[in-house]
């Protein structure tokens, strides 16, 4: 057993590890090394005393006398299992570069909020369950909490909803934010399970929950889809009226000499058109398909115009930009020939039942297959007509040319009509970034954060929660960013080289191999010293990329403070 010691150079900077080292021959007879510890959070002192002893331990095996202090020999190294720790401590360190370490703050209220960031990263969904995470987390070690249960963490969203806007302001400034005149918005709902939350109402629900409460969410992005913040509002709240308040608190917050709103075509309506013009900002929409004929019966835009190149026209103070995507023109298509042949599908059994059964009656069938009709939505073109017994489904070919003529034909509609400051085909693009909008809140609610359910009753808690899930958004897209080039690598190290039907390194596969590095304890001959699992090549090189070096808490971290998290609120007795 030995102390291998190494100085080595990393991005300009210069470190020193101490590894523990077992040193024997394995069943072939080659000899092989062992790491047993990291020992480079130890002190120099600590390094050499650990060094003697292991020379007076090969001089005692060597039949020397016996030492008057230390003697180690294999037995007597311990290692003792810890709490996870690259995970937290990357998603630290990744807090630390973007800013929100230093716009949080350093007191304890700051820093148990800032664990529910973490927390929310890390799959927590409530307090309790951040709580009990807590125990199996090294938040001692790299966050300095201890004594916190969940009725603390509670007290945490009361600071966090207080110091809301000034957090997102200081990220703002730190990343320019403030500094642009474009800003993408968008609206989702978020529903509950219970019915007790101060901001929940029911309303138009996203989610396809009937019969549920609900808050609505509005997410201000820049123009690469980076959240800049987050408002909440009860459930019954209209896009328009959010788009509003939007207009308003932007105006307030950021001193842009010209400010461009990007929002959809249910979110900027005239009225928010007017609200703009009259703060002399600029919006980037669309229009609505009954709009788009208004525009052609008045001779303003013409069919011949749609074509998969962007066209602009200019009327008087707006400007449109006019374009026909072939794919979803096909795709289209195909949804309405699927939807006939459903129909045909139904009239066949229609007219089965209605030779079959003397029961059955042509004003009821003829009844149901329009009503189904209807609900898909090509009444104004199909019709069914009673031949005896039987149903004939008749398909207008005029009226259905003239139904899907607009397929895959949409509109952008800005105010600014100088090309100088934005062409047509930047307002097109500008408008289409909203679908990174859109995945920012798939993010939010499905793919990896899930903010639902929501256990909070008051409406400044619920409001932190949902500023909690967007700085957790932060986080992950920053480690995204940084992963993505390196996509490929990773799959082909994760599975050794070898052949797989998965082509994705998902945030869950990252933080899998993140979370399996653990904190332990070294016990050498009765010196109990931290170490940090060393990680295995999926998660050394993920550490590699995001440009993290992974080091422990100092050598006394582990014993020094004996503190752990609870689950329920206890009394503090300074044990």
């Amino acid at each position: 057993m030995n102390v291998d010691s190494e100085t080595y150079t990393r991005n300009g900077n210069t470190y020193t590890r101490h590894l523990l080292r077992h040193s024997y021959r394995d069943e072939s007879g080659k000899p092989r090394k062992k790491t047993l510890g990291n020992l480079s959070n130890c002190s120099p002192e600590e390094i050499e005393e650990i060094k003697a002893a292991l020379v007076r331990a090969r001089e005692r095996r060597k039949g020397a006398a016996p030492p008057p202090s230390v003697r180690i020999s294999r037995e007597d190294v311990k290692t003792i299992s810890g709490p996870r720790y690259a995970d937290l401590f990357a998603l630290r360190e990744t807090a630390r570069r973007i800013g929100l370490i230093d716009a949080f703050g350093d007191s304890r209220s700051a820093r148990l909020a800032l664990w529910l960031v973490f927390a929310a990263v890390l799959g927590s969904r409530s307090r309790l369950s951040a709580s009990r995470l807590a125990r199996r987390v090294a938040v001692r070690e790299i966050m300095g909490l201890s004594y916190f249960d969940e009725n603390d963490l509670y007290e945490a969203l009361d600071w966090m909803e207080e110091h809301h806007e000034r957090i997102e302001n200081e990220l703002a400034r730190r990343t320019g934010a403030n500094a642009q005149s474009l800003f993408l918005y968008d609206v989702t709902s978020s529903y509950f399970e219970g019915q007790q939350n101060e901001l929940g109402e029911y309303g138009y629900n996203r989610d396809g929950k009937r019969g549920k409460k609900q808050i609505v969410v509005g997410l201000l992005c820049d123009v690469d889809g980076e959240p800049v913040s987050v408002e909440t509002f009860p459930g019954n709240t209209q896009d328009t009226v959010t788009c509003l308040r939007r207009i308003a608190d932007v105006k307030r917050r950021f001193d842009c000499e010209r400010v461009v709103l990007v929002g959809d075509r249910g979110m900027i309506k005239t009225k928010q058109k007017e609200a703009l013009a009259g703060n002399g900002w600029d919006f980037i929409t669309a229009i609505t398909k009954p709009q788009i004929g208004t525009l052609l019966k008045r001779g303003v835009i013409q069919m011949s115009m749609f074509d998969e190149r962007v066209v602009e026209v200019i009327d008087g103070a707006v400007r449109y930009a006019l374009r026909r995507n072939p794919v979803r023109a096909g795709e289209m298509a195909a949804n309405v020939a699927d939807k006939l042949q459903k129909l045909r599908d139904k009239t066949r059994d229609a007219d089965r039942r209605l030779a079959q059964s003397p029961r059955a009656t042509m004003p009821t069938a003829l009844k149901n297959l329009s009503g189904l009709a209807a609900k898909l939505k090509v009444s104004s073109f199909v019709s069914f007509q009673a031949d005896g017994r039987n149903i004939v489904m008749e398909v207008n070919k005029a009226a259905r040319a003239e139904h899907t003529a607009l397929d895959g034909c949409y509109v952008i509609q800005t105010n600014i009509t100088d090309a100088g400051i934005l062409t047509a085909q930047q307002a097109h693009d500008r408008y289409k970034d909203l679908a990174k909008v859109e995945q920012d809140f798939r993010v939010m609610k499905t793919v990896f954060l899930d903010n639902r359910p929501i256990f909070a009753h008051k409406a400044n808690r619920t409001r932190a929660h949902v500023f909690t899930t967007m700085l957790a958004l932060k986080l992950t897209r920053n480690i995204e960013r940084a992963l993505a080039p390196h996509e490929k690598e990773l799959i082909a190290i994760l599975f050794d080289g070898r052949k797989q039907k998965k082509q994705v390194f998902t945030l869950q596969d990252v933080f899998e191999e993140l979370g399996s590095i653990q904190l332990e304890t070294l016990v050498i001959a009765g010196i109990k010293l931290p170490n940090v699992q060393q990680p295995g090549p999926v998660a050394a090189r993920i550490l590699d990329i995001l440009g993290i070096h992974l080091t422990g808490p100092t050598s006394n971290a582990g014993t020094r403070n004996k503190a752990a998290v609870a689950t329920t609120k206890k009394r503090r007795t300074g044990k």
